[in-house]
């Protein structure tokens, strides 16, 4: 019986730490480039939820990329102080500088994660792209060699592994070595039609899909060869001024793109390129939306964690006592 009792227990810890999971949904997050702020809201209705990062937070000063890291820390892009800064994942608090000009940081733009865990920084001020630690803070050296990187923007790795960059200097996708870093090819050359590609993000069926500040499109590529397929966004296509900046393919399979002129973030059929509507407005005072991100998957807090934890503990501390008390019980000693 006195088993039986603790193992009911214990499962009803381990339902309790489930639903306090499974309750938290997925936020986006947006840099607001003259606020100096993050801006969150809900992804699924777009409802403004909060500032997560308030705005000059840490000396916040124009934001544009947004990358987590597996520690679960937020990293963003601040472009004229020339730094990486790094937020609390949680609660958004300003946890320090991961780098500086101190360490080459200049003109920062887009942050990636590259699979073994460090964090790659494009900078359009040196025409660079550099590889940090993010658990020593410390410089790994320029990651993407070659090529005529000028002004590289955004980022992002593809199905094949490898590293793909919107060059804005050549109008250019350039596409290089996911592990060593060495340039492969032009992947988008200058026949592509690309105007200040600016955002970039394969879609769940594999093509390519890179915002044009300057044309206000998206621009959508086979994503083997990198041939052109069409104008998924065209200009006006939302019926207001349209500047195309970050864009992200949300967990419901839509487009997301960030309008930097009118300060919001517009949504787009994944699959047609059907504009669905403005999916945050103007709420939460976003004025000038630079990047977005999805928040990943949520993990269990530290409150709950320790809970199980704990709860598991004592089960081992008990199971074995129990277990004497219900011999003990059953024969009488």
């Amino acid at each position: 019986m006195i088993l039986r009792r603790l193992r009911y227990l214990f499962l009803a810890l381990l339902l309790l730490c489930a639903t306090e999971v499974s309750a938290e949904t997925p936020r986006l997050y947006v840099s607001d480039f003259f606020q100096n702020a993050i801006k969150r809201y809900d992804s699924v209705t777009g409802a403004f939820v909060d500032a997560f990062v308030a705005p000059n937070s840490g000396g916040l000063n124009g934001p544009i990329g947004v990358a987590f890291g597996a520690d679960g820390n937020l990293y963003v892009a601040s472009v004229f102080s020339n730094a990486v800064k790094r937020y609390d994942g949680v609660t958004g608090a300003y946890l320090g500088d991961l780098a500086t000009a101190a360490s080459g940081v200049n003109g920062p733009d887009s942050l990636l994660f590259a699979p073994n865990g460090s964090l790659l920084v494009s900078n359009s001020g040196s025409n660079t792209i550099q590889r940090y630690d993010v658990l020593t803070d410390s410089l790994l050296g320029n990651f993407a060699v070659g090529g005529g990187l000028n002004a590289p923007s955004a980022m992002t790795f593809g199905l094949d592994g490898n590293l793909y960059v919107c060059n804005i200097g050549s109008n250019e996708v350039k596409r290089f070595n996911g592990i060593t870093g060495e340039f492969i090819d032009n992947f988008v050359g200058v026949s592509g039609g690309l105007d200040t590609p600016d955002g970039i993000a394969f879609s769940p069926s594999g093509d390519l899909f890179v915002s044009n500040f300057g044309s206000s499109t998206v621009k959508r590529y086979d994503g083997t060869t990198g041939a052109f397929v069409s104008d998924f966004v065209t200009a006006g296509q939302n019926g207001a001024p349209f500047e195309t900046a970050g864009v992200t393919f949300g967990p419901d399979g839509n487009l997301y793109v960030a309008n930097w002129n009118l300060g919001r973030v517009e949504r787009f059929d994944g699959a047609t390129g059907a504009y669905l509507g403005s999916f945050t407005g103007n709420s939460g005072q976003l004025f000038s939306s630079s990047n977005v991100v999805f928040a990943p998957v949520t993990v269990p807090e530290g409150s709950s964690m320790g809970f199980l934890l704990l709860a598991g503990g004592m089960l081992c501390v008990l199971f074995p006592r129990a277990r004497a008390w219900s011999a003990s019980s059953r024969f009488g000693a």
